[in-house]
C-alpha cells in the first residue's frame, strides 16, 4: 500500500541540527548492516514489486526506496531525529489520480490540480523524536524489521498500525516476539485496535546470522482494512526478500542534502 504522491507542502526543516548530522559519520563507531529488499505489495485490487535498501546499526539507521508512486524516499535516523529526502522520478497527471485513487496501495493524499510536482525536484524534512510516528505505511515495515528492536525493549512504548486511518481505532495493543540477541529485531507481532480486533500482523519466515546478528531475510505483513457495515473487510499484505547483505559503514545525510534542508 503506498502513501501516494508527494506533494509540495513540506515543514521548515531546523538549521540547527545541520552540525549534528554532519558529525555523525565522523563520531559513529558501530556496527552496520546493509541488506537489499525486494518487495511485493498487493491488496484485492493492485500490485507491485520494486526493490529497497536499508542500512542499520542499534539506533542509526538508513531506509531507501520508491515507496511513492512518484518519487524515491531516503530517511536517515539518528539517536535523536530523522531527516527525510524526497526526489521526483515520474510526472504525474491529474488522470492518474482519479486512476489510482481508487486502490489503497496507491491511496492519497492527493494533490490539487496544478501542484503536482516535476521531475527532479527535491524536498527535505526534519522530524524530531518526539514526534510519534514520522514513517509511514512501507518505510514503517522496514523500520519495524530492521531497526525497532531498542524500541521494542522500551517501557511504554506503542506500536501503531502500518496505515493508520483504514477503519481502525486506537489505542493500540500488541503481542511481539523478539530474536534472543543484542539487536533483539522482532520474530513476529500482532497489532490489535481499541476493540480487540486484530489490525496488523508480522512474521519472519526465514532469518540468518550475519556477524552475530539474527536479520530477517524473508518476512510478511499484513494489515487488515476493516471498513464495517456490509463492507468486506480487505486485506493489504506485504511479503519481503532480502536479496543482499553485507557490512556497511555508518549512515549518514550527505552534506548536500543538510544544506538543502537548512534552506527549506
Amino acid at each position: 500500500m503506498n502513501r501516494g504522491f508527494i506533494d509540495k507542502e513540506w515543514s521548515r526543516s531546523l538549521c540547527a541540527l545541520l552540525c549534528g548530522f554532519l558529525g555523525l559519520a565522523q563520531s559513529a563507531s558501530a556496527e552496520f548492516v546493509e541488506v537489499t529488499v525486494q518487495i511485493e505489495e498487493a491488496d484485492s485490487r493492485s500490485s507491485r514489486t520494486y526493490n529497497t535498501l536499508c542500512v542499520f546499526g542499534t539506533n542509526t539507521w538508513m531506509i531507501e526506496g520508491e515507496f511513492a508512486v512518484n518519487a524515491k524516499t531516503t530517511w536517515w535516523c539518528t539517536d535523536t531525529n530523522i531527516i527525510q529526502h524526497e526526489v521526483i522520478t515520474k510526472k504525474v497527471l491529474p488522470m492518474d489520480s482519479v486512476i489510482l485513487s481508487g486502490s489503497p496501495i496507491f491511496s492519497g493524499p492527493f494533490p490539487a490540480i496544478g501542484q503536482y510536482p516535476e521531475v527532479g525536484e527535491q524536498f527535505v524534512r526534519i522530524h524530531h523524536s518526539y514526534d510519534k510516528r514520522p514513517l509511514p505505511g512501507v518505510e514503517y515495515v522496514h523500520w519495524l524489521a530492521f531497526c525497532s528492536g531498542s524500541f521494542l525493549k522500551a517501557k511504554g512504548r506503542e506500536l501503531m498500525p502500518f496505515y493508520p486511518g483504514l477503519g481502525n481505532r486506537g489505542p493500540y495493543t500488541d503481542t511481539s516476539q523478539s530474536f534472543r540477541d543484542a539487536p533483539g529485531l522482532p520474530e513476529r507481532v500482532h497489532i490489535y485496535r481499541g476493540d480487540g480486533k486484530l489490525v496488523c500482523s508480522y512474521e519472519v519466515q526465514q532469518s540468518t546470522n550475519f556477524s552475530g546478528w539474527t536479520i530477517p531475510v524473508r518476512f510478511t505483513a499484513t494489515q487488515h482494512i476493516l471498513l464495517g457495515g456490509n463492507q468486506p473487510d480487505r486485506v493489504f499484505v506485504l511479503s519481503a526478500k532480502v536479496t543482499s547483505i553485507r557490512e556497511a559503514a555508518a549512515p549518514a545525510p550527505p552534506s548536500e542534502i543538510l544544506i538543502r534542508a537548512s534552506r527549506e
